[in-house]
């Protein structure tokens, strides 16, 4: 077995949600229009990596997984606000 953890299986982690969140945005762009789709993917995407930051962080210091939940989280409320206005 190999372990899994660390800064690069987080970074894959935050990539590959980046190349998902990208193509719901492109999808709800066509749909919706492009600041839509740029506000959607911008949301999911910063859902995503609060989870993979916040578990990663978890695993290694618990400690510091709460002051990261609230940067993280405040990410989250700047793309709802974008999403609101548009």
């Amino acid at each position: 077995m190999f372990p899994i953890g660390g800064t690069h299986w987080m970074l894959l982690g935050v990539a590959i949600s980046g190349l998902l969140c990208l193509a719901i945005a492109l999808a709800v762009g066509r749909r919706m229009g492009p600041v839509a789709g740029f506000a959607w993917g911008g949301l999911l995407w910063s859902i995503a990596v609060t989870g993979i930051l916040l578990a990663e962080r978890l695993r290694q210091r618990p400690g510091k997984a709460v002051r990261l939940a609230g940067v993280a989280l405040g990410s989250a409320g700047l793309w709802t606000l974008v999403l609101a206005v548009s």
